[in-house]
C-alpha cells in the first residue's frame, strides 16, 4: 500500500506541476459555449432505451467472459510468488525518473492482503463446497458466468475472474483458496465431489 500511493503522490505532484508551468501568452478572451452536460443529457433523451436493452443479450454476454479452468484433481497446496513489470516508466515531481520501464517488483513486499481470496467454477460442486467453507471475510470469484445467481440464490457476492488472474494470483485450477504468508501466497487446490446443491 505505501508503493501504491508514493506511484500515485508521485503521478499527483507530476501532473499539478506540469500544470503549474503553463504560461499564458497573449491576450485572452471569454467563450461562450453550450454546457456540456446539458448537451449530454439531449442527446440522452433522444435514444430509445428500451428498444437498446431489448437487443442486449446478457447470457451471450456473460458467456463471453466466461474463463474456463481445468478442475482440481486432487488436493494440493503451493507457494506462489508474484511479479509484475512496470509497462511505463513513473517520474519523479522534477520528470526525473523514479521507477524505470520494465522495473520487476513483488507487491507483496509492500502491502499485506487481508483474509482468503476463494476461485471457484460454475459447477454446482463447487457452490455447495463454497457454502460450507467460506468464511466472512472472504472474497469469491469465479471463472463462470454465475455471478448474478450466486447473489440471488445464495446471497454470496462474487466477482469475475479475469485474464490477468492467472499471473497475478497463481491460479492453475479450481476451486483455489488463496492466502498471503510473508511475500508469497498460499495455494491450496481443493478437489470436491459432484452433490447437489440445496437451494
Amino acid at each position: 500500500m505505501q508503493y501504491h500511493n508514493t506511484l500515485i503522490f508521485c503521478l499527483f505532484i507530476y501532473a499539478n506541476n506540469t500544470y503549474a508551468e503553463r504560461l499564458l501568452i497573449g491576450a485572452t478572451y471569454s467563450v461562450d459555449e453550450v454546457d456540456a452536460l446539458s448537451v449530454i443529457e439531449e442527446k440522452a433523451n433522444k435514444v430509445n432505451w428500451e428498444k437498446k436493452l431489448k437487443k442486449i443479450n446478457v447470457d451471450k454476454t456473460f458467456n463471453k467472459m466466461k474463463t474456463n479452468f481445468s478442475r482440481t484433481e486432487e488436493d494440493n497446496i503451493f507457494t506462489y510468488t508474484p511479479y509484475y513489470v512496470l509497462e511505463n516508466e513513473i517520474p519523479d515531481k522534477d520528470g526525473n525518473t523514479l521507477y524505470p520501464k520494465g522495473f520487476k517488483y513483488n507487491p507483496l513486499d509492500y502491502f499485506y492482503m487481508p483474509g482468503r481470496i476463494i476461485v471457484i467454477g460454475e459447477t454446482e460442486a463447487d457452490i455447495l463446497w463454497l457454502k460450507k467453507h467460506k468464511k466472512r471475510t472472504d472474497r469469491i470469484i469465479t471463472t463462470g458466468n454465475i455471478i448474478r445467481e450466486l447473489k440471488k440464490d445464495h446471497d454470496i457476492t462474487a466477482f469475475k475472474f479475469t485474464k490477468e488472474m492467472p499471473e497475478r494470483l497463481g491460479i492453475r485450477h479450481v476451486p483455489s483458496i488463496i492466502l498471503q504468508e510473508d511475500n508469497h501466497f498460499i495455494i491450496e487446490e481443493v478437489k470436491v465431489e459432484d452433490e447437489k446443491v440445496a437451494m
